[in-house]
């Protein structure tokens, strides 16, 4: 109320905050007396739609208060964050608390967690001018390839040495060590078989005489098979030992150094994906995981964060499924988002896109808060922040939307059709705008724009994989 004038919900939105604020602490002083001069305000009806009978029974309601829209700081201090004010009547209240809001954020300039504070995304500057060869082994760094080469000489003078010892009849064999230049032939035979789609063609038909001559210009048959047996990628003598806490002991040290190539030549655009990728694998491993739902159904499941728009892969971690300890982990995903995006937390404002697995309304405070990172994502519509008029999608008209807006976050519901909702939750939109013949909200326009980013990389990896079965055996 000011100068005895009672505000509706959308006048009430156009006010400033501190116009907001006195409005609200006015209207709770005058509630608890009996309001006797009709003519003063609007009527009974207007009165329960602008603050919800705010005299009568409030049991059911959080605190009576507004959400605190800075119009003039974009600031997200925790003290701004912490309080989650509400008003009957025009909010909805989730199973956590947590009180979402019909009204909009008045307009404000771009808050901190939205303002992108990078150089421009793309190739570094130091491989500017190189070659292809020269670019591949930037990331297979010379580190890389020198445990490769060294573990398995290694392994291979072990296993001649035991078998010259148990035949000591026959003929001595001895190994002949790989070098560096024979180690980049072994692997330019399998980029070659990748890129002609020959992953299970077998290596005695691209040996032929009619198949492509870099084949048999690289090495002999034999020699590849030899190096394909006995390649290896950590020293095995401490690798049952490493194993006691760290299940993929066995390929640990390569896939970190992997690792910190991959983001140290590469900047990350705006958009980043989180996901999860299934190498197709039916090893024993101890973790190989059993997905149904993905076309090779076993293998070794890797979160991975990749730019949305490239789809470069920035950094995975390998799931090596339940801890030591048998205890079952409670919030993976927000634990993943967080590693995976500890190279980010430089307050770069970039924007974090991820499926309803990661995405929750403590992430994204978590990351606007701590890190000025933006999330997007879809979410699990039983999770505890989601209210139920937002889950919910009877009764509603297909391509119609709700939103709600709570401490800078915001939330969208779509039917896209009849008796299916689809639930979102953003801290870089605040907007309640609709695009399209099917009325699509922007989340989830700029949701489909970027999800993509690790499914991509995936299927190139599929669709030129240089995986082949060898005689590898366990010794």
């Amino acid at each position: 109320m000011a100068d005895g004038k009672w505000f509706t919900p959308r006048q009430l939105s156009a006010l400033s905050y501190e116009e907001q604020q006195a409005y609200i602490r006015q209207t709770l002083e005058e509630s608890q007396e009996e309001i006797s001069d009709h003519d003063s305000v609007v009527g009974d009806e207007a009165l329960d739609e602008c603050v919800g009978d705010i005299g009568g029974d409030d049991s059911d309601l959080e605190e009576p208060t507004l959400p605190e829209y800075d119009p003039e700081d974009g600031s997200d201090s925790d003290e701004e964050l912490e309080d989650a004010p509400t008003e009957t009547g025009e909010y909805f209240t989730a199973r956590d608390g947590n009180v979402w809001s019909y009204i909009q954020p008045q307009p404000v300039r771009f808050r901190t967690h939205n303002i992108l504070r990078s150089a421009q995304s793309g190739p570094v500057r130091a491989t500017q001018g190189l070659t292809i060869s020269e670019t591949f082994k930037l990331i297979t760094s010379d580190e890389i390839c020198d445990i490769i080469i060294r573990e398995s000489n290694r392994k291979a003078r072990q296993f001649f040495d035991d078998d010259n010892a148990k035949h000591p009849t026959r003929e001595p064999r001895s190994w002949i060590p790989i070098t560096e230049s024979e180690f980049d032939a072994y692997l330019g035979v399998l980029l070659l078989s990748g890129v002609t789609h020959s992953g299970y063609v077998h290596t005695k038909d691209l040996w032929n005489t009619k198949s492509h001559p870099l084949y048999r210009a690289a090495m002999s048959l034999r020699r590849f098979w030899e190096i394909s047996r006995f390649i290896r990628f950590d020293n095995g003598n401490t690798c049952q030992q490493r194993k006691q806490t760290d299940k993929a002991a066995a390929i640990s040290d390569v896939f970190l150094m992997l690792n910190n190539c991959l983001r140290r030549y590469y900047v990350a655009g705006a958009n980043v994906t989180v996901d999860e990728q299934l190498y197709a694998y039916r090893g024993g491993t101890g973790f190989t995981q059993y997905i149904p739902s993905k076309p090779a159904k076993y293998g070794i499941k890797v979160w991975w964060v990749c730019d949305s728009i490239s789809f470069y892969p920035l950094q995975g971690q390998i799931y090596t499924g339940m801890a030591q300890s048998g205890e079952r982990e409670r919030n993976v995903g927000e634990r993943i988002v967080k590693d995976l995006s500890i190279n980010l937390f430089d307050g770069s404002g970039r924007n974090i896109v991820c499926d309803n697995f990661f995405t929750s309304y403590n992430l994204a405070k978590s990351l606007m808060i701590d890190n000025n990172l933006s999330i997007l994502g879809t979410c699990n519509k039983r999770r505890t922040f989601v209210p139920a008029a937002f889950a919910n999608p009877k009764g509603r008209e297909a391509e119609s939307s709700m939103f709600g807006f709570y401490n800078h976050v915001t939330m969208c519901s779509y039917v896209p059709k009849k008796n299916k909702a689809v639930v979102l939750l953003s801290t870089s939109h605040y907007t309640t705008e609709t695009s399209g013949p099917k009325k699509k909200p922007l989340l989830i326009l700029d949701y489909n724009k970027t999800k993509g980013g690790v499914d991509s990389m995936d299927m190139c990896l599929s669709e030129y994989s240089t995986k082949r079965r060898t005689n590898r055996r366990r010794f």
